[in-house]
């Protein structure tokens, strides 16, 4: 892929029908080759790193495993602005951690990851074998309920970029910020046990955020 990315960014034609596709766009749009670089940083760390010690290491992991998405998308309705990158990239590190908290359990068992830092898990008094667990152990309950609020104000934080772009976009990131957002009420409801609770947002939820994105209205 690095090797696809250089031959795009130095004017030369690549034959891989991803890059075939992407080179017009990236042209086109502009985007910054340092968001794809971030990216793949990302993929190669999933390959070695297993483990986060701090808050700031996992943060240094979103900030190339979904921060980047955000911004891609910003570039392509037009928008070059960094107010609008440091929105965007609140609510894509909240939604990815989001998506660590519905996980969390499938993570340990079947990749050996464990995203939540070793910092927050001590402070709780979490072991690494409750992850494995069902149902959710207590200490674990409560390092999710913990990481759920901080996943919330990064969502709260990043809701004013929705009102400062194109209706167009707006709608669209309606629908991803409810989504994150109706998912971490799921959790609660869940009393914070994804293990013996499935994560689930209902078909009614799903389709009051949709009428909501039609008309613009953030939840």
């Amino acid at each position: 892929w690095q090797d696809h990315l250089d031959v795009i960014y130095q004017g030369g034609e690549c034959r891989h029908p991803a890059f075939i596709a992407l080179a017009p766009v990236i042209r086109e749009h502009g985007i910054e080759r340092g968001l794809f670089e971030k990216m793949l940083e990302a993929f190669r760390r999933d390959q070695t790193v297993r483990r986060y010690l701090t808050w700031e290491e996992l943060r240094g992991y979103t900030a190339g495993s979904a921060d980047p998405v955000g911004r891609w998308v910003l570039r392509l309705y037009g928008y070059r602005d960094p107010e609008l990158d440091r929105l965007s990239d609140e609510i894509c590190t909240g939604l990815q951690l989001v998506n660590f908290l519905q996980d969390v359990r499938e993570d340990y068992l079947l990749r050996d990851r464990i995203y939540l830092p070793e910092e927050s898990r001590d402070r709780f008094g979490v072991s690494e074998e409750m992850f494995g667990r069902s149902p959710t152990p207590a200490p674990l309950r409560e390092l999710l309920r913990d990481m759920a609020g901080r996943a919330e104000r990064l969502l709260a934080a990043g809701r004013p970029l929705i009102r400062r772009v194109r209706p167009e976009l707006a709608r669209q990131l309606v629908l991803f910020h409810g989504g994150g957002r109706l998912a971490l009420r799921a959790l609660r409801c869940s009393g914070y046990n994804p293990a013996s609770r499935p994560v689930r947002v209902s078909r009614v939820e799903k389709a009051a955020l949709l009428l909501r994105a039609l008309r613009g209205v953030p939840l």
